[in-house]
């Protein structure tokens, strides 16, 4: 269990931000699929555990949300509690539907997000293609002034 943390902890590490926040993505769809299969299978004690984890799980993600983020994170807040409502509804109710809901919901946004850190990267290669350019294109002219002093 404890190599398990290190090797987590190492890995989180090396993330950047927005990495993290897709891993954590990932790990919540794992909770939510064993909540599912405990509720199917009718285990009770591992169902509660599993749920109960996944809201904890969805309030420390609502906790990191930028205060002032404008729009998008209040959009996100709102969806955190509204999956938090569904989870309490599914436990209470043995609901496999809020389960599946807040599971699809989860899917959703690590797919969303998955794409924002695709996109983010192309962008960052396209502005280092754009600089190295840049800089290959004055090289030619530094080797042509060579030794001359402009300012002397």
């Amino acid at each position: 269990m404890a190599e398990n943390l290190v090797y987590l902890k190492n890995n989180l590490e090396g993330m950047s931000e927005d990495e993290r926040i897709l891993f954590i993505y990932s790990e919540l769809i794992k909770i939510l699929g064993q909540a599912i299969a405990f509720l199917k299978k009718g285990e009770i004690e591992p169902r509660v555990t599993a749920i109960n984890k996944a809201i904890d799980v969805i309030y420390a993600l609502n906790s990191i949300l930028n205060q002032e983020g404008g729009i998008i994170s209040a959009q996100l807040r709102s969806l955190y509690l509204y999956t938090v409502n569904q989870l309490t509804t599914a436990n209470y109710r043995k609901s496999v539907n809020h389960l599946n809901e807040v599971l699809t919901i989860f899917r959703e946004l690590q797919q969303t997000w998955s794409e924002k850190i695709r996109k983010d990267k192309d962008e960052s290669n396209n502005h280092e293609r754009a600089v190295l350019s840049s800089h290959e294109q004055r090289a030619p002219i530094q080797s042509q002034i060579g030794g001359v002093e402009l300012y002397g």
